[in-house]
């Protein structure tokens, strides 16, 4: 969860410039591109995914209610777009050695064909995150506080939209 904060945090960065973008990715990078924190990222994320994967099998044998289904769905999605961004981005820095700074995403939001791809799936990964975050708050809430749960729920999925706008705005301002 840390390490997606500071991810998104960096991207909403772009409002400020190019430089500043960079700068704060260049701090980042000293922490989470340490190879053994490189490994310990990856190697919870595959956890996760096996956690989720079996999470979903039981929502949808047990046939849960709604939320649960919005909660396996978005997990789904957002497993499936990290393993694509990951390769990706590994492929960059390793194999081609790229910048996988603010150039390298701006290209890819920006060239035909790329951009009728990466828009969709940045922001769809955006806010399933967040539905993902709010499902999880109703989920802890709704025995004792059901009215909140659900209101968090719904104020955590908009706020992922607005943050997916902000990130959206903050790449195209730059370009």
């Amino acid at each position: 969860m840390a390490f997606i904060t500071l991810h998104l945090a960096n991207h909403l960065m772009a409002f400020e410039g190019i430089k500043t973008y960079n700068h704060v990715l260049t701090c980042l990078r000293l922490i989470y591109c340490h190879p053994i924190v490189e490994v310990i990222i990856l190697l919870a994320f595959f956890v996760q995914l096996i956690c989720g994967l079996q999470h979903c099998r039981e929502i949808w044998a047990d046939k849960k209610d709604a939320i649960h289904h919005i909660q396996a769905a978005t997990g789904l999605y957002l497993g499936l777009f990290v393993i694509g961004h990951i390769a990706m981005i590994m492929v960059a820095r390793y194999v081609y050695k790229l910048d996988t700074g603010f150039e390298f995403i701006a290209h890819s939001v920006r060239v035909d064909p790329w951009r009728y791809l990466a828009l969709p799936a940045y922001g769809l990964a955006i806010m399933s995150g967040f539905i993902h975050l709010g499902c999880l708050t109703y989920h802890r809430l709704c025995h004792s506080h059901k009215a909140l749960g659900y209101g968090l729920f719904i104020a955590l999925s908009g706020l992922g939209v607005y943050v997916t706008y902000l990130i959206y705005m903050g790449f195209i301002i730059q370009t």
